[in-house]
């Protein structure tokens, strides 16, 4: 279990059963493995701002309190970012994807991304989502968007506070 930690670095892995809150920032790609929980505040963002391939895979189960961003390549490249989200999780924030996004759990909150994927065993699919919900109106009140977008309405409030 960490608490507060940042973890900057190509490649993250987290390991089944892993709790923790945690910002964890990589270029190409994070993956989390069955049954990770994620505390408020956490955030797992991938910046690729290469023409390399990058992903952010989160497999069954996993519990994510905060954000999930996937970034940085221009229009042109946007098929080199990939988030997939296995089942039976949830996300419980934002969620923001520049490029293709498998979703195949609930997110209390937002959801950007340039396309959506779905694959299952027989096939593959574009532009789709199933059995799945993502409800606005879920988000606690006390949870604070990232500052994705320059808007005027931008509202900044403490956290958590460390020390």
């Amino acid at each position: 279990m960490l608490e507060d930690v940042i973890l900057i670095a190509p490649k993250i892995t987290f390991e089944e059963g892993f709790t923790g809150t945690i910002q964890a920032f990589a270029t190409k790609g994070i993956e989390l493995d069955e049954k990770v929980t994620l505390n408020y505040p956490s955030v797992v963002c991938v910046y690729n701002e290469s023409t390399d391939e990058s992903k952010i895979k989160i497999k069954k189960g996993c519990q994510i309190y905060g954000a999930v961003v996937l970034f940085g390549n221009t229009n042109e490249l946007l098929n080199k970012n990939t988030i997939e989200i296995d089942e039976d999780g949830l996300l419980t924030g934002d969620l923001y994807c520049s490029g293709k996004l498998m979703l195949k759990s609930n997110v209390y909150g937002s959801v950007y991304t340039n396309r959506f994927f779905l694959k299952t065993e027989v096939s593959s699919y574009e532009n789709m989502i199933s059995n799945i919900e993502i409800n606005s109106a879920k988000r606690p009140e006390y949870f604070i968007s990232i500052p994705l977008f320059d808007t005027q309405k931008t509202t900044y409030g403490i956290i958590k506070k460390v020390l």
